[in-house]
């Protein structure tokens, strides 16, 4: 579905977040681009409950929209594959090809479904969690979000699907198999049981 959003907000958007690896500078950079082009961005709350235990730098908006940032098995491979294993654009694409997530019209979705965004060239960019009229995303290393759907920095895209939410069990599994990765091959994790 392509979507209706204001360009120039959301080329400034992109360029106060873009390679601004410490998190904790986004909320302010995100409320100086409100000054000039009134937005409706927001950090989530710490205590909200969709907030992961993990730290901010260790997911990516892939993995908190599909419910592993917490999830061991995703976890466990991270820890000892942070730079080639992780849930990114492949992993989602590989998602969809194979079926393994189910695709619904915008009238259909609930809260807590996911909303994937992708390029001219139908790449997945970006992905989030539904709530309500909003999207609940992280944007690159940057804090979890609320937001319109249409306002995300341009390079996210102009289209986006909508899919059924999957558990985070599901999730961590599937995401093992698709990793290739013998978890019985991998040290435990400090502090896990």
């Amino acid at each position: 579905m392509k979507f209706q959003s204001d360009h120039t907000l959301r080329t400034h958007l992109r360029e106060a977040t873009k390679e601004v690896t410490d998190a904790s500078k986004h909320p302010a950079l995100i409320a100086q681009v409100g000054l000039k082009h009134p937005h409706s961005v927001r950090v989530v709350a710490s205590h909200d409950p969709l907030m992961p235990k993990a730290s901010d730098a260790d997911f990516t908006c892939f993995a908190f929209a599909l419910n592993l940032a917490d999830a061991p098995g995703y976890r466990k491979i991270r820890s000892h594959f942070k730079n080639t294993n992780t849930a990114n654009s492949e992993f989602v694409e590989w998602l969809i090809a194979e079926a393994r997530l189910e695709e619904v019209e915008g009238r259909a979705t609930r809260d807590g479904d996911l909303i994937v965004y992708f390029d001219s060239e139908g790449e997945p960019t970006h992905a989030g969690v539904l709530r309500g009229d909003e999207v609940v995303s992280k944007w690159g290393t940057g804090k979890l979000l609320v937001h319109p759907l249409g306002e995300v920095p341009v390079t996210y895209g102009d289209e986006c699907r909508f899919y059924r939410a999957i558990s985070a069990e599901v999730a961590d599994s599937t995401f093992v198999e698709y990793s290739g990765i013998d978890l019985w091959r991998i040290p435990a994790l400090p502090n896990s049981a």
